[in-house]
C-alpha cells in the first residue's frame, strides 16, 4: 500500500459505523461543502447533542426519496455526513450550528432508531477519495460558459448573482457554493451530489444549467 492509501486507510478507521440522519428536502451538503442547520424539532435536538458527545460529531445529511407505508419518508441512498464545525445560537428548544461537510456515504442498513431519530449503518469505501483535501488550484469548469448558462439560468427565474464574488471563488469552491445554493430539483441536487469526481460534478452542473436555462437564451 503506498502512503496515499495508508492516510486513507488511517482516516476511514476514524469515521463511525453508524451514524444519525437528518433529512432534509431538495437539500445536498458536499464534502467541504458549509451548511448553517437551524435545529429546533426535539429529536434532532436529541441527535445534535449526541453527536457533540462523539469523537467525530458528524451528521448524515440525506434526502426523502417519497413517502413510505411506515410514515417516514423513503430516503436516497446516497448522503453526506457533516461535522458540526460551531454552535453559533443555542436556546433550550433551538439552536443553529454549522456543519462542515466531511465524506459522501451509501446507506447499508438501516438501524433501530434512537431518540426519535433515525440511524444507519454507512459504507463509506467508495467515496473515500472525499477525505483528500480539495485542490484548490484545479481547473475544473470553463468560466465563460458558466458564465453564460448561470446568466440564463438566474435570469429566468428573476435571480442575480454576485459575479465579483464568483470570479475571486476557486473553480471548486464555486463549484460546490452552486450546487449547494441554486434552487435545482431534488433529483438534479441527488444526481450532483453522487457525480464520481468534482470534475464529473462540474460537467453535470453546466448541463442541468443549460437544460433548465435555455440554451442559447441570453438574459442581461
Amino acid at each position: 500500500m503506498n502512503a496515499r492509501g495508508l492516510v486513507y486507510s488511517s482516516e476511514m478507521k476514524l469515521l463511525p459505523p453508524t451514524i444519525g440522519l437528518f433529512p432534509l428536502e431538495d437539500t445536498v451538503l458536499l464534502p467541504h461543502g458549509r451548511m448553517p442547520l437551524r435545529v429546533f424539532e426535539p429529536r434532532y435536538l436529541s441527535l445534535v447533542h449526541d453527536s457533540l458527545e462523539t469523537e467525530h460529531r458528524l451528521i448524515g445529511i440525506v434526502q426523502p426519496a417519497g413517502p413510505s407505508m411506515r410514515g417516514e419518508p423513503r430516503l436516497h441512498s446516497v448522503g453526506c455526513a457533516g461535522r458540526i464545525k460551531a454552535i453559533v445560537a443555542k436556546e433550550e428548544d433551538r439552536m443553529l450550528i454549522f456543519l462542515e461537510g466531511h465524506c459522501r456515504f451509501t446507506i447499508a442498513e438501516e438501524l433501530e432508531g434512537r431518540n426519535g431519530y433515525r440511524r444507519v449503518r454507512p459504507e463509506w469505501e467508495s467515496f473515500v477519495e472525499d477525505l483528500s483535501s480539495p485542490d484548490e488550484q484545479a481547473s475544473l469548469i470553463d468560466r465563460s460558459e458558466l458564465r453564460s448558462s448561470l446568466q440564463n439560468y438566474l435570469g429566468m427565474r428573476g435571480m442575480r448573482a454576485n459575479w465579483e464574488l464568483i470570479g475571486s471563488a476557486t473553480d471548486i469552491e464555486l463549484l460546490t457554493s452552486l450546487v449547494m445554493m441554486c434552487p435545482f430539483s431534488s433529483a438534479e441536487k441527488q444526481a450532483l451530489l453522487e457525480s464520481g469526481s468534482d470534475r464529473a460534478r462540474a460537467s453535470r452542473l453546466l448541463e442541468i444549467l443549460q437544460e433548465d436555462g435555455g440554451e442559447g437564451r441570453t438574459v442581461h
